[in-house]
């Protein structure tokens, strides 16, 4: 056991590059090698790599390694019990205390695995900003104020993921705010943020520091700057302090990137920690103190320790849509049906996903394996995207959690599992179809899937949202799967709801929506209600109609020629042949466009 003779003889053997590494880790835990050169301004990734060893034969850090990157994930350094002692002895405070208010616990260190790509991603954010000769001075996680609005009564809050202090070399600093985005959340689930952003700043009078963000794609980060303008306008405020970079620009380093305008202050101290209560002066450290992993290894962290990026991907696609089959998984993610079972039967034990029991979905499930999240499932899936759990399921529609603790669509989705089955099977067959076309050499992909929930919009509600890419040319459709079951008077409203939205669309793009149904005459009926809805409004919905049997018979399926349109009972595909084909990615044959 360590005591406190060993952590001031620590302390007095540290070297200047030891104790900056020290301190970092102190507010960083998880972080590695070349993250702790840029962030305690090391010279390069071997000086980084000595100290960290050196520190580490001392016993004042230990690592784990995580599969978060696959075969090549680095270690992840945190301080031992005696690193946090040692740390606490310098500052004159509690180890207790510095280790609960840190976050540098065994249980606290557990909660982040879970959220680990996110954590990193706001580990590569901060080292991105700081420049040359330079090193981070502090650092909040995450960074909230409170403040008064006039026109409400209770006290209001803003969060932000981080809030960093960035050193230059001639000991100046530099705020910012870091919003890092991975892609994994609309852009809808910022909004809260941005707001209460603009709402602080009106209460607290004064300038912010520099809000910085980091997202996955030029088209994104345009998403972005959007999203920023319209909450600055419909606020009727000064545009936020913002700065909108890419990953890859993240990665060549932000510090020229952002201009010289920003608020500067004089340097004082690195790291000013909490003032907590002084530190005891027992002989033996007081336990528990920090990283000790194996003292409690319970919930969804400790299964997070072995979670690799295929199980957390399939971990996201199982959460959007649930009651996939297991073959389909395999389909969907482009992996081997023996990997998949392996990675669900992995997940299975550690109760992130269960199998749907027999019964559960009826007949529509008889003879075939379906899988969906559980609630440890739900908590990894949401902190890898950033969110709570309660966010995730508002935000991303993860659905889930078995009959006896639902949450999300899962009630809506058990209740008629012909119909959610059927849509999956729809979504599945285009996946099919475009991996067939890729295996010819057309660069055929499907870009995107939304879930039913995911894309309602008032009293238009799809059975799903896709987007099928041709080289850089996108196809975006909407799916109905109808089973028939639907009430004359309720097909006439839907199709009503789809043309006023076409009709008060101001000049948008609609996507084309493709109808499933059971046969001809129901080819029939659908056609009548659109028909119907048209009379009089001067545009005619971009729909198509077929039947789940043409699909399975024609060797091109979706993309075959077995759609019909509401008034013509003649057969065609439903692409269209570009006007110039896209020069490089390949264009299929004629007959495979109408």
């Amino acid at each position: 056991m360590a005591k406190w003779s060993d952590a001031r003889s620590a302390e007095e053997r540290l070297s200047p590059a030891e104790d900056c590494v020290l301190e970092l880790l102190a507010r960083m835990p998880l972080l590695w090698t070349a993250a702790v050169r840029a962030l305690a301004g090391l010279s390069s990734d071997p000086t980084a790599f000595r100290c960290l060893d050196g520190m580490e034969q001392k016993g004042l850090v230990g690592w784990l390694r995580p599969p978060l990157w696959g075969r090549n994930s680095p270690r992840l350094f945190h301080l031992t019990d005696l690193g946090v002692a040692t740390a606490a002895l310098r500052r004159g405070v509690d180890p207790v205390q510095l280790a609960r208010s840190h976050g540098l616990r065994g249980e606290d260190l557990l909660a982040e695995l879970p959220g680990l790509p996110y954590l990193a991603a706001l580990y590569e954010l901060a080292a991105g900003l700081v420049p040359q000769g330079g090193r981070l001075a502090d650092w909040r996680r995450p960074w909230r104020r409170y403040y008064h609005k006039p026109t409400a009564k209770a006290l209001q809050s803003v969060s932000l993921p981080a809030y960093a202090e960035v050193s230059t070399s001639t000991d100046r600093t530099a705020p910012y705010l870091l919003l890092p985005d991975v892609g994994e959340r609309p852009m809808a689930s910022f909004e809260p943020a941005l707001r209460g952003l603009i709402g602080y700043r009106a209460f607290r009078r004064g300038d912010l520091p520099d809000l910085v963000v980091a997202t996955t794609s030029e088209r994104r980060a345009l998403a972005w700057r959007d999203l920023l303008e319209a909450v600055r306008h419909d606020k009727d405020a000064a545009p936020l302090p913002a700065h909108v970079f890419t990953w890859e620009e993240v990665g060549e380093g932000l510090a020229g990137r952002l201009p010289t305008r920003l608020p500067m202050k004089q340097h004082v101290a690195p790291f000013d920690l909490d003032t907590l209560e002084p530190a005891g002066q027992g002989r033996s450290l007081p336990r528990p103190v920090s990283a000790g992993l194996a003292r409690r290894r319970a919930g969804s962290g400790e299964a997070a320790l072995e979670l690799s990026p295929d199980c957390r991907e399939l971990l996201a696609l199982v959460g959007r849509h649930p009651f996939l089959a297991t073959g389909d998984l395999a389909t969907l993610t482009g992996r081997r049906a023996d990997t998949v079972a392996r990675l669900v039967a992995r997940l299975g034990r550690s109760a992130l996903l269960r199998r749907v029991g027999e019964g559960e979905l009826g007949s529509a499930a008889a003879g075939i394996e379906v899988v969906e999240l559980t609630r440890e499932g739900l908590s990894v899936v949401a902190a890898q995207a950033g969110l709570t759990p309660a966010a995730a399921v508002k935000f991303n529609h993860l659905s889930g959690g078995g009959p006896d603790a639902p949450f999300g669509q899962r009630r809506a989705l058990a209740r008629d599992p012909k119909h959610t089955l059927g849509t999956n099977r729809v979504f599945v067959a285009l996946y099919c179809v475009a991996a067939e076309w890729q295996s010819r050499g057309y660069a055929y992909r499907v870009l995107e899937w939304r879930s039913a929930a995911a894309c309602a919009q008032g009293d238009v509600r799809p059975d799903g949202y896709g987007v099928l890419g041709l080289g850089p040319v996108r196809y975006a459709f909407e799916l109905e799967y109808d089973r028939d079951t639907e009430q004359r008077r309720d097909l006439l409203a839907k199709f009503d709801a789809y043309q006023r939205r076409l009709t008060t669309g101001r000049g948008e793009t609609f996507p084309t929506l493709l109808v499933v149904t059971q046969n001809r005459d129901s080819e029939q009926r659908i056609a009548d209600a659109v028909l119907t809805g048209y009379a009089g409004s001067g545009a005619l919905l971009p729909v198509l109609i077929t039947t789940g049997a043409r699909i399975r018979a024609d060797c091109d399926g979706l993309l075959g020629c077995i759609w019909r349109e509401p008034v013509d009972h003649g057969r065609r595909h439903w692409l269209v042949r570009p006007t110039v084909a896209p020069l490089g990615y390949g264009c299929p044959p004629s007959e495979a466009f109408a």
